[in-house]
């Protein structure tokens, strides 16, 4: 009676070898980060959406926020972001206001589970211009949660090689 062959590669040859991916790493890991901006919009006009609102049980974390403004002699302007984050800007002299810095590097600030993070602004003696620049990821946070504290974050692994990425 013949012997079964355990599998094609004996049979053949043949050497399979795997590709090994690189590790999961967590949601809030830096490659997982989303840069988001605009540049040298008019005060008083129309917001916008800076991120579309994630799926449900998801929600956006800022992890750095930096708005700067041309407002000089007495011109200003309000900017107001989704989650009741504020800035105010107004200059008194020739120059411009320093640009502020609203998420510090090492904190963040979580937007509404499942919202857009957004912004509306408003002029104050005269049209100035403002700039917004920042990161954020998306955070999965229990059902249920509105405003996530750091405590209600879960972390998810997300993986930097995904099946759709073999060779």
């Amino acid at each position: 009676m013949g012997r079964a062959i355990r599998s094609a590669s004996k049979r053949t040859g043949i050497i399979i070898r795997t590709r090994t991916g690189t590790a999961l790493s967590p949601e809030n890991a830096p490659q997982n980060w989303v840069p988001f901006g605009v540049s040298s919009i008019v005060a008083g006009a129309a917001g916008a959406n800076l991120l579309s609102a994630p799926a449900s049980g998801k929600t956006w974390i800022i992890t750095s926020l930096l708005v700067s403004v041309d407002a000089i002699n007495g011109a200003g302007l309000s900017v107001n972001f989704t989650g009741n984050l504020a800035a105010l800007f107004q200059s008194f002299g020739p120059g411009c206001p320093i640009p502020q810095q609203l998420i510090n590097p090492g904190t963040f600030f979580a937007v509404g589970s499942a919202a857009a993070f957004a912004y509306t602004s408003t002029a104050i003696a005269g049209a100035s211009h403002f700039s917004i620049a920042g990161t954020a990821y998306l955070a999965t946070v229990p059902a249920g949660t509105v405003n996530a504290v750091p405590a209600q974050l879960i972390a998810i692994a997300q993986d930097g090689n995904p099946f759709t990425d073999l060779g």
